[in-house]
């Protein structure tokens, strides 16, 4: 198996500035608040919430730091089952 460090908050406001510029839509999530609520998680895992959310958004054209908080809490939850199973 092959370690990696999750990023640091400035890798994670990189990476969320990067995906909020790509995806050039009004989610109402600015990089600081991604960075923030991603600690300890990994690019893949961001990754997945990010695109979560913007099939989210394209079904029910909203999206806030509430809805992206449900999303980070559903992913937290997953990991811990995968560490406590896997």
């Amino acid at each position: 198996m092959i370690k990696f460090d999750n990023p640091s908050f400035e890798n994670r406001k990189e990476f969320a500035k990067r995906l909020i510029e790509k995806g050039n839509l009004n989610l109402n999530i600015d990089e600081d608040f991604f960075a923030r609520v991603t600690e300890n998680m990994n690019y893949r895992q961001m990754q997945r919430i990010w695109n979560d959310c913007i099939f989210y958004y394209l079904q029910n054209n909203t999206m806030d730091q509430n809805i992206f908080t449900e999303f980070i809490s559903e992913t937290r939850l997953n990991i811990n089952r995968q560490n406590m199973f896997g």
